[in-house]
């Protein structure tokens, strides 16, 4: 999970595995009051630098690759932000099941007795 605060509100961002973290490499603005990054298990980190570059050099696929892997991340991060703008309490859940359902696992139709899109 990956969170920022700003004033009193905190958003957050899940992650799926081999999901990026991008630190910044500027302190973060003022107006800013946190950024925070937590697992609720163990993760593996892998640090991306100029031997990245170097192999992209080599096999230019590995960047496609990454940047596939962010679009679909940043899509997932959009559908989150549309799924906290839903008025009703039960469908930001019900769309937030579905959506770290289809991301980490897997979905089904809703049983019988179950509301379903």
């Amino acid at each position: 999970m990956n969170s920022i605060r700003i004033g009193e509100q905190t958003g957050i961002q899940s992650l799926a595995p081999g999901d990026l973290l991008f630190p910044g490499t500027e302190p973060a603005p003022t107006w800013i009051a946190g950024l925070e990054a937590r697992t609720a298990a163990p993760a593996r980190l892998a640090l991306f630098g100029n031997d990245l570059l170097a192999a992209a050099y080599r096999w230019p696929r590995i960047l496609q690759s990454l940047y596939m892997y962010i679009g679909e991340q940043c899509n997932r991060l959009t559908a989150q932000l549309v799924i906290c703008q839903l008025p009703r309490v039960d469908d930001r859940v019900h769309a937030m099941l579905w959506l770290l359902a289809e991301s980490l696992g897997q979905s089904r139709r809703a049983a019988s007795g179950c509301r379903s899109s």
